[in-house]
């Protein structure tokens, strides 16, 4: 099974986002996950599994920010 998760991230903690990014794809399923950078640079630490980025460059807030993503 394939699920699509999208995401948005801000930049206040880096850690929060590769632990959860993490934690789905600890799952049997096949996950792509679809990360919306609102307003902030790609995370410094490469993120596990299939990471798609959406960028705005200033931000947008998280209802805009899922619908950039769709």
């Amino acid at each position: 099974m394939e699920i699509a998760v999208i995401m948005c991230y801000c930049g206040r903690n880096e850690q929060w986002l590769i632990d959860a990014i993490d934690s789905l794809h600890s799952s049997k399923h096949n996950v792509y996950v679809f990360l919306h950078l609102d307003g902030c640079k790609e995370p410094t630490r490469s993120l596990p599994g299939r990471v798609m980025f959406v960028q705005s460059p200033s931000r947008v807030g998280y209802a805009n920010g899922i619908n950039k993503c769709m």
